[in-house]
């Protein structure tokens, strides 16, 4: 999962509804986001969201293969390092949320029980958030509690992954959306939470006329990205770790391009 941090937005946008897409901003009652009938209501990520948000993501990638192989390599097992680095990871979510929910690029079905993660194009502009000392703690023991397998492996996945982004998106990167994380906690998947994020993301990356990429940590959810009308640009194969034995590790680059708006005419004939 990327995570990317954005621009910080003044007090006015504290109501619930701005930055979701015109469809599923509030109605005239108080009860929530307007949405069509029978979907599931698509609304900002809360700070009240966030322990429930992390428990989503830990459980929706458990069985990831670009997990198991980057993070859960065989010299983790029954490592103390470990142990502490899994508690400082679960604070660094936390603490990605936390900057997510800030600038209101963070939308959620069922309050962190399903979530997707976004940052708009031509966003070089906006102000950078600046490490607090507990974050640059958080990230150097991190640093530390790593394995060797992990750090080999982590550098091959970061090195491949950004020659990737380089190669299809590269200088025009301030151009694009970009999906940084979509997870749905396993008790609550098949009830159609991810397509509904995934419509409120494509929603505004249309309303700007922008094309949209993200990375695809298992094939097997190729299908369903192509649904909202993202293309594989390109494989990233990992597996080079000399301890390593199994089938080579597949992630995929994808590139989804805007829908087009209606013409007068268009709309004219509806």
């Amino acid at each position: 999962m990327v995570w990317k941090l954005s621009r910080r937005r003044d007090a006015a946008a504290m109501q619930v509804g701005v930055g979701l897409p015109r469809s599923l901003r509030p109605s005239g009652n108080k009860s929530g986001i307007a949405c069509v009938a029978d979907a599931p209501e698509v609304e900002l990520l809360r700070y009240s969201h966030i322990p429930k948000t992390v428990e989503t993501v830990l459980a929706a990638f458990q069985d990831d293969p670009l997990e198991a192989y980057v993070f859960r390599p065989p010299d983790t097992d029954g490592s103390p390092r470990y142990v502490v680095f899994k508690a400082l990871r679960r604070a660094d979510f936390a603490l990605s949320f936390k900057e997510y929910v800030k600038t209101r690029r963070a939308f959620t079905v069922n309050k962190g029980n399903s979530f997707v993660l976004h940052t708009p194009a031509f966003d070089d502009d906006a102000p950078r958030h600046t490490p607090s000392l507990f974050e640059i703690l958080i990230a150097r023991i991190s640093r530390i509690c790593n394995t060797p397998q992990q750090r080999r492996r982590m550098k091959e996945w970061h090195d491949k992954y950004l020659a990737a982004i380089e190669k299809h998106v590269g200088s025009h990167a301030n151009e694009f959306f970009s999906v940084d994380g979509l997870a749905t906690h396993p008790a609550f998947q098949g009830h159609g939470y991810g397509s509904a994020l995934m419509n409120a993301v494509s929603a505004l990356a249309d309303e700007a006329g922008c094309r949209t990429w993200l990375g695809s940590s298992n094939p097997v959810n190729q299908v369903f990205y192509e649904s909202f009308g993202y293309v594989a640009v390109a494989e990233i194969v990992l597996g080079d770790d000399p301890d390593y034995t199994g089938k080579p590790i597949v992630t995929l680059l994808m590139i989804r391009e805007p829908k087009e708006k209606p013409s007068v005419d268009d709309k004219a004939a509806l």
